[in-house]
């Protein structure tokens, strides 16, 4: 085989690894573990206001695909958001904090028995990262489930900033996500660089053969 043909296929083989997309994995999960009761979220100043649980990410950049909360809605004309934020990093203490960094849902519902699922949510999780996923209501009262089967952080939020649940009996959620793969500009400029390198070295290949001949 020449070596342009040699050529093409390697670099058609890196077009299609980089752009072979990623199957999704579940990354956090303790829906199957026993219910223990429901977590009371309420709007700030109300009852126990916002409640977040922790999470966090493996070695591996990941996009979010699908978020399923147990999560029950008993009245009409609900509205509420959830929003991923940054952990501080301080253990079982952990609380959210600065902006939340991706919304997944903000919007106004009518009573739902759950579970609440989001799907399609595309928002991008930082390799070997904590952080939280928060509810976070502006009226009425959602029913998060939550376990004592394991402990975790776990943070609400009254109105005076986030604080740490001592319980630490995490609410009940999945989350799915897909590997982080690279934008098609960073398979562009892996193309162009292999590509660069593969004549330059059939360059000297050639030059070596002709002076061999000569």
């Amino acid at each position: 085989m020449r070596f342009p043909q040699v050529l093409f296929l390697n670099v058609l083989s890196l077009v299609m690894i980089f752009s072979r997309p990623a199957s999704a994995e579940i990354i956090f999960d303790n829906t199957t573990m026993e219910k223990d009761g429901d977590q009371f979220v309420h709007p700030i100043g109300t009852g126990s206001g916002w409640w977040a649980t922790g999470f966090s990410t493996t070695a591996t950049g990941y996009v979010l695909d699908t978020v399923t909360l147990v999560l029950a809605n008993p009245s009409n004309g609900t509205q509420f958001a959830v929003r991923v934020y940054a952990s501080d990093n301080n253990g079982l203490n952990s609380i959210p904090t600065g902006a939340a960094v991706a919304t997944l849902y903000d919007g106004t519902s009518n009573s739902f028995a759950g579970p609440f699922v989001m799907s399609s949510l595309g928002a991008v999780l930082q390799p070997s990262t904590s952080y939280f996923l928060a509810v976070e209501v502006a009226n009425n009262q959602l029913n998060w489930t939550y376990t004592n089967d394991v402990i975790g952080a776990v943070a609400s939020n009254n109105g005076s900033g986030w604080v740490s649940d001592s319980d630490n009996f995490p609410n009940m959620m999945s989350i799915s996500a897909s590997a982080a793969v690279p934008e098609p500009s960073q398979v562009a400029a892996i193309v162009l660089v292999v590509l660069g390198v593969a004549l330059r070295v059939g360059f000297v290949v050639r030059a070596r053969r002709a002076a061999a001949k000569g």
